[in-house]
């Protein structure tokens, strides 16, 4: 798991790990927490300022499905594929209330009312949506009406409605203090995958399998528009695809939905590497965000090499025993069961794992968004760092007055320069030109108002350069000298102190990883002269 800063691109911390994929993320009310459920069967919380995992929830005997805060940001409940939906405490950290279905059911989806005091999920194999009082643990009702799974659930802000969403291509409104039954129904044309409501309880959007999102007015329950997002999600050639792209239907609809904090926003991401951003009032796409560019993963890459395909079809689907001959009749028995995807009878994969979005999530404070994706969860924060500014510069700040600058011994200038340019090999060239001896005084009379971008260069030297030391003391030299003004522009500096705390940590991390292989190895160098030594 790992937090980005989208205006560098960069990451500035690591978090632990599930030992399988994440299934979902959910953020406390003012974002400082995120829980996260994977297919480990394992709930995480984090703090997203530091990147801590500070507790594992692990009563879960099958994949966590789906996860939710409490209002009032005391507890978390998750659904799970075991047919349990579970509640936490975020004070005492324990698992305080256990619900479970009549009968043995693959629960999908989880939802917890504004109130917190209802909880909701969607079932698998029976259709159903079962709710109950969060107090007590004590079944309330079971909602019936629906021919499909349902995989997504949503509780109005302000009132007391429910939405469900099935692959049976509606979406049912239910008031579930004063009816058992369905009060309205919005039908669609294909399943329905994922839903959303906006903050304002005025609308919500729906996501459905043929790659449309639909607009509907809450509360005269009509089809405001609709979204075709086929060509905007769309991602990369995937080994095993025996289509053109323009042909291939798998990656173009949209698994997953959100509104942005404002609701001014909405995120939809899918079977690809793109997350869209939409504008919901013009229902005009604003934005399309990669969450990966790594070309081992497949489905990144837009065209693939015809040297992989043969005239058998993609190499990727032809097995190497099969095609050299070489196996035994053991080797070539097809002993697999289309469907599973883990265990002994499961596809054996020959192709690297797709990249796709799972589950999309935004804080409610707008601060930061997050997407669970094949590389795992990818945070993003919203705020605005002071990268450019062209009002600093003028015509005689160039490269050349840096390295002048560099060339007549004032390093301050060259340094403050190179920050005003922006250009990275500039201000190195520049920061690893002053002499260390001089970082103390050099610190003592830095710009104030240069100090968090010179703040976040350190911290991205930190990650790429091994020149430790250099990097802390000058960290050490500017918080001392200027903690005054820091402590004073604490809110400014927040996302790039953050930046810093998680370079450092990555740092230590290395240093430790490397310190401990080093004892290793001399462990093993003197028990084996050891042994050699006579008696």
């Amino acid at each position: 798991v790992k937090l980005w800063n989208t205006s560098t691109g960069y990451c500035f911390v690591t978090f632990g790990q599930h030992s399988a994929p994440v299934t979902d993320i959910a953020f406390s009310m003012d974002g400082s927490l995120a829980a996260t459920g994977g297919e480990d069967g394992k709930v995480k919380l984090w703090n997203t300022s530091t990147g801590y995992c500070f507790v594992t929830f692990g009563q879960h005997s099958a994949p966590v499905t789906d996860i939710a805060f409490l209002p009032q940001d005391n507890g978390v409940v998750s659904a799970s594929v075991d047919g349990s939906v579970r509640a936490y405490d975020l004070i005492r950290y324990n698992n305080f209330r256990t619900m479970t279905t009549p009968k043995p059911r693959t629960l999908l989806s989880v939802a917890v009312d504004s109130a917190g005091s209802v909880v909701a999920a969607g079932s698998q194999d029976s259709f159903e949506v079962f709710v109950w009082q969060l107090r007590t643990g004590n079944l309330l009702e079971v909602l019936s009406g629906h021919t499909g799974p349902v995989p997504c659930l949503a509780f109005s802000p302000s009132k007391t409605v429910l939405y469900s969403g099935s692959w049976d291509a509606t979406v049912k409104v239910w008031d579930i203090f004063s009816s058992a039954s369905a009060v309205e129904t919005m039908q669609h044309a294909s399943d329905v995958l994922d839903i959303a409501v906006k903050q304002d309880d005025n609308e919500i959007v729906v996501a459905t399998l043929d790659g449309q999102l639909h607009f509907w007015d809450t509360e005269n329950n009509i089809l405001k528009g609709s979204v075709s997002g086929k060509r905007d999600v769309a991602g990369g050639r995937k080994q095993t695809d025996l289509t053109s792209n323009s042909l291939n239907a798998s990656s173009k609809m949209f698994t997953s939905v959100c509104y942005s904090a404002d609701g001014k926003a909405v995120l939809a991401g899918g079977n690809s590497k793109h997350v869209c951003v939409y504008d919901p009032r013009t229902r005009q796409l604003a934005d399309r965000i990669s969450v990966s560019e790594n070309k081992s993963l497949d489905g990144v890459m837009q065209q693939l090499s015809s040297r992989n395909v043969t005239e058998a079809g993609p190499r990727a689907m032809i097995q190497h025993d099969v095609m050299d001959g070489k196996g035994d009749a053991k080797d070539l028995q097809d002993d697999t069961i289309p469907g599973v995807k883990r265990g002994s009878m499961s596809t054996k994969r020959s192709v690297a794992p797709a990249i796709r979005t799972i589950d999309l999530s935004v804080a409610p404070n707008g601060n930061v968004w997050a997407a669970a994706t094949t590389e795992g969860l990818m945070l993003f924060s919203l705020a605005h760092g002071t990268d450019f500014d062209p009002n600093d510069l003028d015509e005689s700040i160039t490269t050349f007055s840096v390295l002048s600058a560099i060339k007549g011994g004032d390093y301050m200038r060259a340094l403050i320069n190179a920050l005003q340019l922006n250009e990275k090999p500039v201000t190195r060239k520049a920061y690893y030109s002053c002499p260390p001896d001089q970082i103390g005084s050099m610190a003592s009379n830095f710009p104030e108002m240069y100090l968090q971008p010179m703040l976040g260069f350190l911290s991205l030297e930190l990650q790429d350069s091994k020149h430790i030391d250099l990097h802390l003391r000058w960290i050490v030299a500017l918080l001392q000298t200027h903690s005054a003004w820091a402590a004073t522009h604490r809110k400014q500096l927040k996302n790039t102190m953050r930046t810093v705390h998680g370079a450092i940590q990555e740092s230590v991390a290395d240093l430790a990883k490397l310190s401990d292989d080093n004892l290793f190895m001399l462990d093993f160098f003197r028990s084996q002269l050891a042994l050699h030594q006579p008696n």
